[in-house]
């Protein structure tokens, strides 16, 4: 999980770099790159929780009524984002 949300930093970086002039112009960027951090904190959260040995639930945030995943996906056909939204299976 970890290792998948330090992908998603790199991807979310590498977004970035084209600079914000360039993403300024391109509203849903924004947001979509908004809704991955979200992402990532969630994960690390649940992370976390499990580490210390709790039975954490993944509850996908809310934005504009309706769950990031599908918004991210509305942006750019993005249905990663609902595969990483779920927990992992214990063992892989």
């Amino acid at each position: 999980m970890r290792n998948q949300n330090s992908a998603i930093a790199e991807m979310i970086d590498d977004i970035r770099s084209i600079g914000t002039d360039k993403l300024a112009g391109d509203h849903p960027a924004e947001d979509w790159l908004a809704d991955w951090e979200n992402l990532i904190d969630l994960r690390e959260d649940y992370a976390d929780a499990l580490t210390r040995g709790e039975q954490p639930v993944l509850t996908i945030p809310m934005t504009d009524g309706m769950p990031i995943i599908a918004r991210m996906d509305d942006t750019a056909d993005c249905s990663v984002a609902a595969e990483l939204a779920q927990p992992p299976v214990p063992g892989s």
